[in-house]
């Protein structure tokens, strides 16, 4: 099984399996959450930084939600165009750090 971590300044763990056929038995194809609120700027609508979540769908888009309803996603940098696991990881990996950067420079 091909598997690579990317870890979060704050600590936090995100894995990446190349293919279907790669994932843990357990892996549940949901929506999943991972607290960023000590890694960006606070809410620009309500101020708050703990409920601020990294969110994706298992899609080339990540995103950053807010409990009041304030979101805001990052660049699509395609990994289904990728010819190796590396290719692949390297754009999820852009695309988690490019919402993360957008949502620090926003308006």
């Amino acid at each position: 099984m091909e598997k690579r971590s990317m870890t979060l300044p704050n600590g936090i763990l995100i894995e990446f399996y190349w293919g279907e056929k790669d994932k843990p038995k357990n892996y549940s194809g949901g929506v999943h959450f991972v607290p960023v609120g000590d890694l960006v700027k606070p809410c620009p609508f309500c101020g708050d930084v703990e409920s601020l979540e990294l969110s994706n769908t298992h899609t080339p888009i990540y995103e950053i939600e807010c409990r009041c309803g304030a979101k805001m996603e990052g660049d699509y940098h395609d990994p289904y165009e990728s010819k190796t696991f590396q290719d692949y990881c390297l754009c999820r990996e852009l695309a988690i750090k490019s919402v993360m950067k957008l949502w620090d420079t926003r308006a």
